[in-house]
């Protein structure tokens, strides 16, 4: 099994390596097929009849990032195959273990500079057209390494101690402060510092919480561990995040930032975790939740809107919904709803003010750190000229940060109206109805609230990198033109199941008129006319409405199970051809995200009801000839053609079941041999 796996993961890569730089040959003669062909749009928009030619001769002059998958997957296949070797041999000697894991770092080691060393230059990427993306992803794939790299050696480190003889805690714990611990903080620090491998943000910390684990299983007789290791992760993970907080800030440089993210985004999750264990929530006193609100939730806001990090924002602001939640519990259900809703409005109108505000926040604490500079080197992560200039143009930026506040006031609301039709339907159908009605009502009312007020591109530019942020209140629009479309669904539904009697056929028919198209012919309105993206999952979940309601009509008649194959089978199949077309002769960026939304749900449908056609829980060899030929081999295709990681992504994950499906039955060595190939 090792042999096999790790034989097949590397052949897996190689092949990727190959597909990344021909893959504009596969593509040309499907896009010099289609060079002719057009579909008209409106106002210079989606889909452009005018210079297809030249556009799509744009796109393969492109190098792909679509190819670079398969490096994943050959990844994914690799690891396995020693992952698997690791623990057999972990399992049979703690010291057979450590030499196996060894082995699995050094290789991961020499993979990870070999991707690091053989990527094209800058120059090289850029006369292929827009393929930093693919360059981009082939860092990441070494940075992925890297990290595995360090976290393989704190577990060889781990199995080095255990096979010490002897079971003195202490002694232990020693061992691995040496054998673990420090190795993994110096060689991440070195990688971070020398190669800005972004995992290493993480395992640098990593490295700090298996050293203090190690002390507290050392002087554990003597003090409280359980208070030592509070102390320990608290003091700590708050050093943490002011140090990279101040790194951020007179950071330059956007390679250094990569490691930067990973590790304030640890530590800010270690430290929202750990303070919930300090503060002992549960007692759920009122002190507690003042207290995690004012030392915790706050300074996680201000962080997070001072480094525009995301996900250290949405840590902190989940206290709001957590406290709008503890605050509202154990009221009448018409009051919570009343509650949730004004306090989502609330947090989204917050997130509004915070986008137009961040950067008279964000100048007290840059103007404190102009002065603050760190030495790097040639020029790199940490640069100490101009630094003045720099934080000027960090305030000068709208940051995306803010829009967090949206998402959660989102949430928020949304919890409150999926709470009152829930309720509504238990008490009666008609109820449920005409609750989800409302719900449908506010959700478009909300969406073109925030399509309307938009900000214009100019004005957008006007504060700098900002379309970011426009971006992402564009997606907080989707979401709930999309959240809208699935309510219309629901409400009918609801609609039909209030009708007396109860007729399958008769509710079948209803659910066509009050579900399904009604779903379809928003979702297609929506697409063509504002380009929301999950209109392109949203149309075709109203085709897999229509196809479920004509099976209930027509039941008594045809095999309703072949029926409902056949169904998605043809539908999906068509579905992911006329959307290849589209996604290649559109021009328009903002067209292509509705068409990836809508062809990566045509790919898993199809991919998954081809498991269920093929029927590959029957394990004949023709089964998985089959289903190697019409589905695995068809999806990697159309996703080379169309550019879609996700598409790509499942047709090569059939090459990983093809390679557990072929060895699953052999030695553990062999399976090694052939994965790692």
């Amino acid at each position: 099994q090792f042999v096999f796996l790790a034989i097949s993961g590397l052949g897996v890569m190689f092949l990727g390596s190959w597909l990344t730089k021909n893959q504009d040959m596969l593509r040309a003669p499907v896009l010099s097929r289609v060079s002719g062909g057009s579909i008209s749009g409106s106002d210079g928009g989606g889909y452009m009849s005018s210079n297809l030619e030249e556009g799509l001769q744009d796109d393969a002059k492109k190098s792909s990032k679509s190819s670079t998958v398969f490096g994943w997957i050959g990844a994914i296949i690799v690891n396995t195959a020693f992952i698997s070797i690791v623990i057999v041999s972990a399992e049979r000697s703690f010291l057979g273990g450590f030499i196996a894991c060894s082995i699995y770092t050094i290789l991961l080691l020499v993979l990870a500079q070999r991707l690091d060393r053989h990527l094209p230059t800058d120059e090289e990427w850029n006369d292929n057209g827009d393929s930093n993306q693919s360059s981009g992803q082939y860092k990441s794939l070494a940075g992925f390494f890297y990290g595995l790299s360090v976290l393989a050696l704190a577990v060889a480190g781990f199995l080095l101690v255990m096979s010490f003889p002897g079971e003195d805690i202490q002694i232990q714990a020693i061992g691995i402060i040496f054998a673990a611990a420090i190795p993994v903080i110096l060689v991440s620090v070195y990688l971070w510092t020398k190669k800005s491998v972004a995992p290493c943000g993480f395992t640098t910390y990593l490295g700090v919480g298996i050293l203090g684990l190690s002390i507290a299983g050392i002087v554990g007789d003597g003090v409280n561990g359980e208070i030592f290791l509070k102390c320990w992760f608290l003091i700590t993970s708050v050093i943490w995040i002011l140090g990279l907080s101040y790194l951020s800030i007179v950071s330059r440089s956007e390679e250094s930032q990569a490691p930067i993210s990973w590790g304030l985004n640890t530590g800010a999750l270690v430290f929202y975790s750990v303070m919930f264990i300090v503060v002992e929530l549960w007692e759920d006193g009122f002190g507690h939740w003042i207290v995690i609100n004012v030392f915790s939730f706050l300074p996680l806001i201000f962080v997070g809107l001072l480094t525009d990090r995301n996900f250290i924002v949405f840590l902190g602001a989940s206290g709001l919904l957590i406290d709008a939640w503890r605050v509202c519990r154990d009221w009448e259900i018409i009051i919570q709803f009343v509650f949730l809703a004004i306090s989502g409005l609330g947090v989204m109108f917050l997130g509004s003010w915070l986008t137009k505000n961040q950067d008279m926040l964000r100048a007290p604490v840059l103007s404190r750190v102009s002065g603050g500079s760190i030495s790097g080197s040639d020029g790199g992560g940490y640069m100490s000229s101009n630094l003045e200039e720099g934080l000027q143009d960090d305030a000068k930026k709208s940051s995306k940060s803010s829009t967090v506040f949206g998402w959660i006031g989102a949430i928020i609301v949304n919890t409150a109206f999926i709470s009152i039709v829930i309720v509504s339907a238990e008490r009666s159908f008609l109820g449920g109805f005409i609750a989800c009605s409302i719900y449908t009502i506010l959700l478009l009312v909300l969406a073109q609230r925030l399509d309307r007020h938009l900000p214009t591109d100019e004005e957008w530019n006007d504060n700098g990198d900002s379309n970011q942020s426009s971006g992402q209140y564009k997606s907080l629009a989707g979401f709930f033109y999309g959240l809208s479309v699935l309510a219309l669904a629901v409400a009918g539904f609801l609609l039909v199941m209030s009708f007396p009697g109860e007729d399958i056929q008769i509710q079948a028919i209803g659910i066509i008129f009050a579900a399904a198209i009604p779903v379809i012919l928003v979702s297609v309105y929506l697409w063509t006319k504002k380009s929301v993206a999950p209109c392109g999952f949203t149309t075709y979940l109203g085709v897999g409405i229509l196809g479920l309601s004509i099976a209930g009509i027509v039941g008594d008649g045809v095999n309703g199970e072949i029926f409902l194959k056949c169904w998605f089978l043809i539908t999906s199949v068509i579905w992911i051809l006329g959307l290849s077309y589209l996604s290649i002769v559109s021009r328009s960026e903002e067209s292509q995200a509705p068409i990836s939304w809508g062809l990566n749900t045509g790919a898993l449908v199809f991919y998954s009801v081809m498991f269920i056609v093929v029927e590959l829980w029957e394990d004949g060899f023709g089964h998985w000839i089959v289903i190697n030929v019409f589905s695995f081999l068809p999806l990697i295709f159309v996703g080379l053609l169309t550019d879609r990681n996700f598409i790509v992504f499942l047709g090569a994950s059939g090459l990983l079941i093809d390679a557990w499906r072929v060895c699953r039955d052999w030695e553990i060595i062999i399976q090694f041999v052939f994965l790692a190939i």
